[in-house]
């Protein structure tokens, strides 16, 4: 699995997401329970698909002014697979459930 963020840090200038274990952290120190689910996701796009490729990258880095077939060019190197003639992103999102939280 490829982590686009740390490939490219300065991509993210803009706003800052907090990951799951931040959310997490913050749930425990708040003492609110909470379930976590990890889901895995893999998104595989034709070479052809250039616009398809597009889309899905702009939404990696929300930033409308990058040239996005070079910024992301190491991991497009690396996501794609010939003998399918694709490119293949796995992906793995956290989903917390929070319980109703009595002591807020």
């Amino acid at each position: 699995m490829i982590n686009g963020i740390s490939y490219y840090p300065e991509g993210r200038k803009y706003t800052y997401f907090l990951k799951s274990e931040e959310y997490k952290q913050i749930l425990d120190r708040l003492e609110i329970n909470y379930e976590n689910i990890r889901l895995y996701f893999s998104h595989s796009i034709s070479f052809e698909s250039k616009n398809i490729l597009e889309i899905y990258l702009r939404k990696c880095v929300l930033d409308d002014t990058l040239d996005l077939f070079n910024f992301f060019e190491p991991i497009l190197q690396e996501c794609f697979e010939p003998e399918t003639n694709q490119y293949k992103f796995e992906q793995i999102v956290d989903l917390v459930i929070i319980e109703k939280a009595s002591n807020i």
